[in-house]
């Protein structure tokens, strides 16, 4: 996927809320406190707009059953207006491996209880979130929702093991894991906004906002995905979209084909894959990000690009199962050659089998998020059976309670009302003018009631190279996106009408990583982020070439 290069100085717009995002973080059985606050805008430039969050809590210093840990949490107005206060949160258990999720309750017993305080003065409303009854006037400070956090009395953290005698002696397994050495995470997201605009604002429905982080084809350490997650934070309704896999790397590990944290060198915190010399993020390493994204409430996407795109997948295959069952036209399921050598054949059974054996690997890392992303883009082989294909894949991967989403340009005028309607679409249009090219364009979508994410490569796609990032396209690019790209402009730089946009969700920056060696990440962090910060204010503005 290519597009036109894009850098973009940073330019936020004011808003009207502020959002403050606690992390309350248990180790082991000992809880550790972490808080990270913003305050954004100051309520339309009408008055000093400014809120605290100010947390109590007291450590054990190992938790276990009947311990409890005080829980205190409120919301000061430090503003000269008045102001309006909700708060969300979440839990869940991780397993000591920090990867595996466990569930909150064991054998019908719900491990940590929380214990609520003052309820009369919050309100839980049907959207998740607990509103502060009352609006608070400057200097005021709402009460606590929380009181502490108990390990429940009855609760038992053992695992199982299921132990069988053989000849060489009795021989265990562990059947159910443990929560021993488990960490309890209670996440608390408190908004703020200013008490006159407080129900319009939160009344309507933001835009999906993306970022799409292409770590396949260039390596991002853990901490610098992190600042992309930060990015995002800020804004309600905001998704990260991880492309981990493509044809020149497969930039996460991978059980099934031997790419693991264990069989990889390590040094300075990055994992190696010694037969490829490629680096890869390790599950526990992807889980931190995924914490990390719950915590800051973004949504984190996980994409895994099949049937093309798959070189990196099938190198690995190779390696373990020698060329002839894998690239041998009589044998193989990757026989394809020139543009089509990342292509797996989809009508034969090991082609599928392979495919659907790698998903179940993803799908059960990623069983906790609600998206799967399954790719479909610039797939050349086996073009009248792939949206059979897309279908089958749909079925597989909703079946294991995923939302599933793919790229636009698989699906032409000719096919698309055989395309299963579920399925959620980036479009990007493969060619400058798709409608030349016989693809289905967003009105075609719209029409048969398909949900999109608009992401035009010409203003959206960021492709970084050292011969195309400079000044003058730095001006161009931010000119570009902030006058004339909007929902509306989807067929690259052609005049576009929409009559409605009714199933557009959002739109989405691209950051393509194939031609951006020698570039740093600062350079690209820098220039990714202002893109979005550019984009993000277009989402929810007028039309000003068709409806809304």
């Amino acid at each position: 996927m290519r597009g036109k290069n894009n850098i973009i100085s940073r330019n936020r717009k004011p808003i009207v809320f502020a959002c403050l995002l606690l992390a309350v973080v248990g180790i082991g059985f000992t809880i550790a406190y972490n808080s990270d606050s913003s305050v954004i805008g100051n309520g339309f430039g009408v008055a000093s707009y400014k809120t605290s969050v100010s947390e109590s809590f007291v450590s054990p210093l190992n938790w276990s059953p009947c311990d409890e840990a005080q829980k205190l949490v409120t919301a000061k107005n430090e503003s000269s207006v008045d102001v309006s206060v909700r708060l969300k949160y979440n839990e869940y258990w991780l397993a000591s491996d920090n990867i595996t999720r466990l569930p909150l309750e064991k054998d019908g017993v719900r491990l940590a209880l929380i214990v609520f305080q003052n309820e009369d003065d919050w309100e839980l409303k049907d959207d998740g979130y607990y509103y502060y009854k009352s609006a608070l006037a400057p200097g005021a400070t709402t009460s606590s929702l929380f009181e502490k956090v108990v390990f429940n009395c009855e609760a038992n953290m053992s695992g199982e093991q299921t132990c069988t005698e053989t000849a060489s002696g009795i021989v265990c397994e562990k059947t159910v894991d443990g929560y021993e050495g488990a960490h309890y995470h209670l996440n608390v997201r408190v908004e703020t906004a200013q008490s006159d605009v407080a129900s319009d604002h939160w009344a309507s429905i933001a835009k999906e906002s993306m970022i799409m982080l292409d770590v396949a084809r260039r390596y991002y350490p853990v901490n610098e995905i992190k600042r992309y997650i930060d990015v995002l934070s800020v804004n309600k309704n905001s998704t990260l979209q991880m492309h981990f896999t493509d044809d020149q790397n497969v930039g996460i590990e991978c059980n099934y084909l031997d790419q693991t944290a264990e069989n990889a060198t390590f040094e300075n915190g990055v994992y190696t894959n010694p037969v490829t010399g490629k680096k890869f993020l390790s599950y526990a390493q992807v889980r931190e990000l995924m914490n990390y994204a719950d915590e800051k409430g973004v949504e984190f996407i996980p994409e895994i690009d099949m049937p093309a795109h798959m070189t990196g997948f099938i190198d690995l295959a190779v390696e373990k199962f020698g060329y002839d069952a894998v690239r041998s036209h009589e044998n193989g399921f990757a026989w394809g050659t020139g543009d089509e050598a990342g292509n797996v054949d989809i009508l034969r059974q090991q082609g599928k089998n392979f495919i659907k054996a790698l998903y179940d690997e993803y799908t059960e890392f990623f069983s906790d998020r609600k998206y799967f992303h399954m790719g479909f883009d610039e797939y050349t082989f086996r073009i009248d059976e792939k949206i059979a294909f897309a279908n089958e894949m749909y079925n597989y991967l909703a079946q294991k309670g995923f939302k599933v989403r793919m790229w636009s340009d698989a699906v032409t005028k000719t096919n698309i009302d055989d395309l299963n309607t579920n399925i959620e679409i980036i479009y990007w249009g493969w060619w400058a003018d798709v409608e030349e090219y016989g693809y289905a364009t967003v009105p075609d979508f719209q029409q048969r009631g398909f949900r999109l994410i608009i992401t035009n490569r010409f203003y959206l796609f960021f492709v970084p190279s050292t011969q195309t990032m400079t000044a003058e396209n730095n001006a161009r690019t931010i000119r570009d996106i902030r006058e004339t790209w909007e929902l509306d402009r989807w067929n690259y730089t052609y005049p576009s009408k929409l009559d409605t946009r009714n199933g557009i969700l959002g739109g989405a920056v691209c950051i393509w990583g194939e031609n951006s060696a020698g570039v740093s990440d600062e350079a690209i962090f820098q220039q990714g982020s202002a893109m979005y910060n550019a984009m993000y204010p277009k989402l929810d503005a007028p039309s000003s070439v068709g409806g809304n």
